[in-house]
Parts: C-alpha cells; sequence; structure tokens
C-alpha cells in the first residue's frame, strides 16, 4: 500500500475500526460524528447533544469539561461517570482534544473514551478481598507472619505480637523471626517444594519463654516467581494445660474409684490378720509351736501386704511431681535388671536384657522411669510363674536372643530390650507367661484390678502409665493368653519434657 493509499485508509476507514468510542462535538455541544464503538457504547447518537448521550441529561453538566477546552483550546483527559445504551452506569477515561483552524477558532472537540468500568469493579473486589484478608489475619486467634523475598517482615497480626511479646510500636525483623522460630525453620517457609507443617514444636519468645505451639509454613510465588513466605503458629499453652488438667482429673477419678474399693481390701487384709493371730493364740494355748509358726508367718505375709498397699496408694494418690534431668535410658534397664536377678533365679525365670544401637541420653525422670521398669519387670516374673507351662517353642512373644547372658534357655523367660528408632525411644519388657485374653487387657489399666488376688493392689500399672504420660508418652500392650505378653513404653524425644529447675524442684527452699 502506497503512502497515499495509506493516508486515505486511515483517514476514511480507522474512525470506525477504532476499539475506542470517538465522537467530535461543536460549539453547540451536538454530537456531529461518532465512530462504530461510540455508537455500540453509548446508543443513538445524531440529533442529539453530548450530555444527552452521555450522561442522559437534559441540560449542560455543571463542571464541562468540553466548555473550558473550547474556551482555552487544551486538550483535557477527565474520569467521567455516564450511561450506556442500556442505562447502566458506566465509568470511562474522556481524552479531550481540540481541533484549531489557523484563524485560531475552534469549532469542534473530539472526544476519545476508554472504558474502565470493569477495571474499576475488579479494583473494588480487589479492595474488598484486601480488606477482608486483612480483618481475617487481624483478628485470627493464630499467630500470622509474612515474609516477602526479601525475607523482610511485612505482616505481624495482634496473635503474634502477642505470642511473641512484642509492642504494637516495635518492629519485627528477620533476624529477631530466625530466633523465634524453631532452628533451620525460616529459610524452609521458603523452599517451595514442599509444604512445612509441625504439629508439636516450640517457639521462643523475645523474653527467652519457649512455648508449645503448632507451625504450619508455606512459600508464596506467582509465575515461577517467589514472593515470599507465611507463617501460621497456634498456641498449645492452653492445651498443654487442659491435657495437665485432664490427666490429673484421671488420676483424682482413679482415687476415687481405688477409696470405693478399698474397703474391700482393707477387709481382706483384716481377714489375714486375724487368722493369723487366730492361730497364733491357739497354738500358745495348745502349746503347738507349728501352730504358732504358721500363724506368725501369715502375720507376716500380710504386714508385707499391708505395706505394699498403703505403699502403692499413697505414691499414686498424691501425684508426685516428676524432676526430670538427662539421664541414660539404658542405665536404668539395666539397674531395675540387676534388681531382680536374684529373684529370678530363685524363680526359675531367665531374666535378660539388651541394647540396641548407641542410645543417647534422655531428659527422664531416672526414678520415676526406675518404678515403671520395676512394676512391669515383677509382673512379668508373676505372669512366669503363674504359667503352668515349661517351655513353648511357638510362642509368639520370644524374647530378643540379642541380650545380656546370650540366647534364653527353655523355660519361663523375661526379657528387657531398650531401642531408639525414628525419634522415639522404646522399653519393651516380654515373657512367655499366663498372658491375658482381650477383657483382662481392656481392665488391665483401670484402678483396683489385679490378676494376682490377695497379692496385689491394682495401682502398679495405673502408676506406671501416669509416668509415662507425663513424659509425653505412652504404653502399650501385646499379648497372647497361654504365650505371654508383651509392655512397650513409647516416649517421643520431642515430646519429652524440659529439664527441672531449681526453681521447680518441690524440695527446694525447705
Amino acid at each position: 500500500m502506497a503512502p497515499d493509499e495509506l493516508r486515505t485508509w486511515i483517514s476514511e476507514q480507522l474512525f470506525d475500526v477504532a476499539p475506542i468510542a470517538i465522537a467530535t462535538i461543536d460549539r453547540d455541544f451536538n454530537v456531529v460524528q461518532a465512530n462504530a464503538a461510540f455508537e455500540a457504547k453509548f446508543g443513538e447518537w445524531q440529533g442529539r447533544k453530548c450530555y444527552q448521550v452521555y450522561k442522559d441529561r437534559d441540560a449542560l453538566c455543571p463542571r464541562c469539561m468540553a466548555s473550558r477546552s473550547f474556551e482555552d483550546g487544551q486538550s483535557r483527559v477527565t474520569p467521567e461517570v455516564g450511561v450506556d445504551e442500556h442505562g447502566s452506569i458506566t465509568h470511562y477515561i474522556k481524552h479531550t482534544v481540540p481541533i484549531v483552524r489557523e484563524s485560531g477558532e475552534i469549532p469542534y472537540l473530539v472526544e476519545m473514551s476508554i472504558d474502565i468500568t470493569e477495571s474499576l469493579r475488579l479494583e473494588d473486589e480487589l479492595h474488598i478481598a484486601h480488606d477482608f484478608l486483612k480483618t481475617l489475619i487481624a483478628t485470627s486467634a493464630d499467630a500470622i507472619v509474612g515474609v516477602n523475598a526479601d525475607q523482610e517482615v511485612r505482616v505481624v497480626n495482634p496473635a503474634a505480637r502477642k505470642l511473641f511479646k512484642i509492642a504494637d510500636t516495635e518492629t519485627l525483623t528477620g533476624d529477631q523471626l530466625v530466633e523465634i522460630l524453631p532452628r533451620g525453620l525460616f529459610d524452609d517457609v521458603f523452599s517451595c517444594d514442599r509444604s512445612l507443617l509441625l504439629p508439636e514444636t516450640t517457639v521462643r519468645a523475645t523474653d527467652g519463654e519457649e512455648i508449645p505451639v503448632r507451625l504450619a509454613g508455606a512459600c508464596m510465588e506467582s509465575g515461577g516467581k517467589l514472593l515470599g513466605g507465611a507463617i501460621s503458629i497456634t498456641d498449645h499453652r492452653e492445651l498443654r494445660d487442659l491435657q495437665a488438667e485432664k490427666l490429673e482429673a484421671e488420676r483424682l477419678a482413679a482415687v476415687g474409684q481405688t477409696v470405693a474399693g478399698l474397703a474391700h481390701g482393707v477387709k481382706n487384709l483384716l481377714t489375714g490378720l486375724e487368722g493369723g493371730m487366730y492361730l497364733m493364740s491357739t497354738g500358745l494355748k495348745k502349746g503347738n509351736q507349728k501352730r504358732v509358726d504358721n500363724g506368725w508367718d501369715m502375720l507376716n505375709r500380710n504386714i508385707v501386704r499391708i505395706s505394699r498397699f498403703v505403699r502403692d496408694f499413697l505414691s499414686f494418690s498424691k501425684g508426685r511431681t516428676i524432676t526430670v534431668e538427662p539421664a541414660d535410658p539404658v542405665a536404668v534397664a539395666r539397674e531395675v535388671v540387676g534388681l531382680y536377678v536374684a529373684r529370678a533365679e530363685e524363680a526359675g525365670v531367665k531374666l535378660t536384657w539388651s541394647a540396641k544401637g548407641d542410645i543417647a541420653p534422655a531428659n527422664l525422670d531416672f526414678e520415676g522411669l526406675h518404678d515403671c521398669l520395676t512394676n512391669l519387670v515383677g509382673n512379668a516374673m508373676d505372669a512366669c510363674q503363674m504359667s503352668e507351662h515349661e517351655s513353648d517353642p511357638e510362642s509368639e512373644l520370644e524374647p530378643d536372643p540379642e541380650s545380656e547372658g546370650g540366647q534364653a534357655e527353655a523355660g519361663s523367660t523375661v526379657h528387657v530390650c531398650v531401642s531408639d528408632e525414628d525419634g522415639v525411644l522404646r522399653y519393651s519388657v516380654t515373657d512367655n507367661g499366663v498372658g491375658m485374653d482381650y477383657e483382662l487387657k481392656q481392665k488391665v489399666f483401670t484402678t483396683f484390678f489385679t490378676t494376682k488376688g490377695l497379692g496385689g493392689t491394682g495401682l502398679g500399672l495405673l502408676t506406671t502409665r501416669k509416668i509415662i504420660q507425663e513424659h509425653g508418652g505412652r504404653i502399650e500392650l501385646e499379648s497372647t493368653p497361654g504365650k505371654g505378653s508383651t509392655f512397650t513404653i513409647l516416649l517421643p524425644r520431642d515430646r519429652l519434657p524440659a529439664r527441672t529447675t531449681k526453681s521447680d524442684d518441690p524440695d527446694q527452699g525447705a
């Protein structure tokens, strides 16, 4: 196309094919020419004033920009609100350009209108979404922190300030956030290849307090470009306190149940004492030394039972506070097994123990855990003595052969194993004794329940479970009638209690 042809095409056709609304008005504000886009936007324009077409008015606009351009010959760009051909409100930007003759006269104005209705609608929605999210973040009970791509903290909601103990007038810096969050987590937030979720962890407030929390984090990106990261933190202090209160309530409820059965236990003990006294009394009267000796033995046995009964009951009911210090987990098992070696030999029980791998020290209440294993090993030996079998080569619950003392011999066996796998410290006590059926397994951790008849108090396993729960762990039972039982203590290292300080020790200052 030649230049002349191009100019002709532009002057004759570009006006109508332009995608923006274009109109020409004269000094009387009549629309004298308009393109197709203008007519599609504002409707019929022939023989009508500009204010009628644009705004459906009967008179000139109060602040008419066209009047000013006719007066001073200046081009203008103004935002306008009008009415489209359907009677709906429309927003547009109007560019007004005067057509000036050589004499300086301005007979016409060209007005080009760009529709911004949809843009404003989207902008309004964006403002609404922004205000909604801002309100949601500000009122969230969880602490929320937002960091940009330069690792600068841009969002800190009131819950986060309260959790981290930062005043409203203070600025939270990236360096401070690194110190508050668990080690290495700040960098993990910006790793977009995986989401970040820590159900149980801790953050450190600005005053040094370690706070148990649930933490979730994610990086933010758009079109492959990193925008920053967001962190949401749920304060678990109240939950921790509720769990402690629940445990205490369970303990007190169990004490109440125990007291309800206490009368029965005392009655049995008194019956044993009365029987012993009767044998001694009648033996002395008849000069029967054997009867006196039998009565004395019965008194001794029942006094031992009374001592055990009272000791177990007081130990459980007083709510002993655990004392936590770094301890060797293997040493606990080694000492407990050492205590029972002589009794095991006398009872004909093969008692062994083993430790799998290198086990690092852990925060433990050594004496409390010692009591737990003592209860479990003692019960295992009792279960073996209650069993009538010599040996069961098909037992599903055989002890670990990698034990102190080597492979267990035929007959009754008890094995204690210590291991540390996947961040969980484990103690298992396995016997091939009498075992338990489903009904007994459901009752084994209930108060005042015992399988030992007059020889047990029913509080040993309940006390054991309480101590384990105070360590953030749990105890599991696997048992088969006639084949034996395995009690397993599971202590996740990330849930172990913090080391007891001097101020935590109830004996300090006494």
